[in-house]
């Protein structure tokens, strides 16, 4: 006998396996069935949809706290890197030099690092000029080796938060992934099992949501032999007045 395509779709897939779950818990121990059991796919539901919650949780963090917080850090970076330039400007020149290079600029250019990691370095290169050659300081302007030493640590602590979030994420993605194919595995060793023990007119196939059809001829006039296990449409019906009685 045929089966339908397992659900794909979240939703569909636990409604789904729910209607399995209620079948086996009504006929599992008149038709035998063990390892399969209404309690083991309970179980193996439950790992789902903890991962799958866990999953979705986690996507919602980057735009409402990570992000924010990197682009805060750095913007307070630029402008840091910006003003400490014109206060060694006046000492060192406003076009690059060697001297610059002690400062962070080492490419032969006084350009703003276009890379946030870059940015990052310079910070921590600065707060080192500024401790070597603090008559560079400008107190006034917080330009001072603790306030680039300060400003370092936020913007590597943002990126590190952003990094340490996009691990986690993925992470999470993977075991989402995993438990969902198990789950999806499992229905199917779950189906294989009631088609070694029902036969494809059996009623009970209703208690699991699940009703046999057999195919419409073939070209020829030939009808295949094997019937094909579809969504049950008297439960599909049944859950859908269930629901207008409830929007009620």
């Amino acid at each position: 006998m045929k089966t339908s395509p397992i659900p794909q779709p979240y939703d569909q897939l636990i409604s789904y396996t729910y209607d399995l779950i209620e079948g086996l818990k009504k006929h599992e121990s008149q038709l035998g069935l063990q390892q399969n059991t209404a309690a083991s796919l309970e179980a193996i539901m439950a790992t789902a949809k903890t991962a799958e919650q866990n999953f979705q949780e986690s996507r919602a963090i980057p735009g409402n706290t990570l992000s924010p917080a990197q682009r805060e850090a750095d913007a307070k970076a630029k402008r840091f890197i910006l003003t400490a330039k014109k206060v060694f400007g006046t000492k060192l020149g406003d076009q690059w030099s060697a001297a610059w290079a002690e400062v962070g600029y080492v490419n032969g250019s006084l350009g703003t690092p276009t890379k946030i990691g870059e940015r990052e370095s310079l910070l921590f290169t600065i707060s080192q000029y500024l401790t070597r050659h603090p008559d560079f300081a400008s107190t006034e302007l917080e330009i001072t080796a603790a306030r680039a030493t300060q400003l370092h640590e936020e913007l590597r602590a943002a990126r590190a938060a952003r990094k340490n979030y996009t691990l986690e994420h993925k992470t999470k993605k993977e075991v989402r992934d995993v438990a969902i194919a198990t789950l999806k595995k499992h229905l199917s060793w779950t189906i294989s099992d009631l088609k070694r023990v029902m036969p494809a007119g059996d009623l009970r196939w209703h208690a699991f949501g699940l009703v046999t059809r057999t195919p419409s001829a073939t070209p020829n006039g030939a009808v295949p032999h094997q019937p094909v296990l579809l969504p049950d449409p008297g439960v599909i019906n049944e859950e859908e007045n269930s629901e207008e009685t409830d929007a009620a």
